[in-house]
């Protein structure tokens, strides 16, 4: 009887140790994901591209071999530096260099590729270069308001934040090449949005963006339950 016990308590042991150790395996297993990098040009438009570099931004380790074409397999989470070209492998200087965080099974990149080489014209603050702009009619000041114009691009980043001033005026002093997502705020409350576009190379007329008799409306996402 009590070697039967003892066999069977051994037997409890194990069963309820093997999914313990196998739930410690599962939790020090690092996430890991699906990454897919899209090349477009400033305007959008799919482009062929190739894949240069792809590194963890803190051990500068190169998992630019888990990658099939654009798309890479069991990423480790984390943070990483990318660098891609527009064309062919091998071919075209034109790239891009980027970060992305990776903390999700499945993450996308859209690298945008400029099919133009700069050369009169560089993206950032120049000397001497301005683009005027006018709303019209001009906004309403309210006391503690400030009057600002976003141009959020939809094919890259980072957004660009511009004062607008009473009289509706503003200025823009970096050349912009691509599409942008204009929003017009006046505080907290959104007057405009509208989408608007750059030609890559070309220095554009004075803008001038209408304002539209009624603002946007707003479509609110409340939580499931309410």
């Amino acid at each position: 009887m009590a070697l039967f016990s003892a066999v069977t308590l051994v037997r409890t042991i194990i069963l309820v140790t093997i999914p313990i150790c196998l739930s410690a395996q599962m939790a020090s297993k690092p996430n890991s994901a699906t990454v897919k990098i899209d090349t477009v040009n400033e305007m959008g438009a799919p482009t062929l591209g190739w894949l240069e570099s792809f590194t963890d931004a803190s051990t500068k380790r190169n998992l630019t071999s888990r990658f099939q074409g654009l798309e890479g397999s069991d990423i480790p989470y984390g943070a990483y530096n990318y660098i891609v070209h527009q064309g062919p492998p091998g071919a075209s200087p034109a790239s891009v260099s980027g970060r992305v965080v990776v903390q999700q099974p499945e993450v996308l990149v859209v690298a945008v590729v400029p099919s133009v080489v700069w050369t009169d014209i560089t993206i950032g603050n120049r000397p001497g270069f301005v683009i005027e702009g006018r709303i019209e009619p001009p906004p309403k000041q309210e006391v503690g308001a400030l009057v600002r114009m976003r141009l959020s691009p939809i094919d890259g980043s980072p957004d660009l934040d511009v004062h607008v001033d009473q009289s509706g005026r503003f200025r823009l002093y970096s050349p912009l090449s691509g599409r942008y997502v204009l929003s017009i705020v006046r505080g907290f409350e959104l007057l405009a949005v509208q989408v608007i576009s750059f030609d890559s190379g070309m220095r554009p007329a004075p803008l001038t963006i209408r304002l539209p008799d009624k603002p946007p409306t707003v479509n609110r996402i409340h939580p499931i339950g309410r």
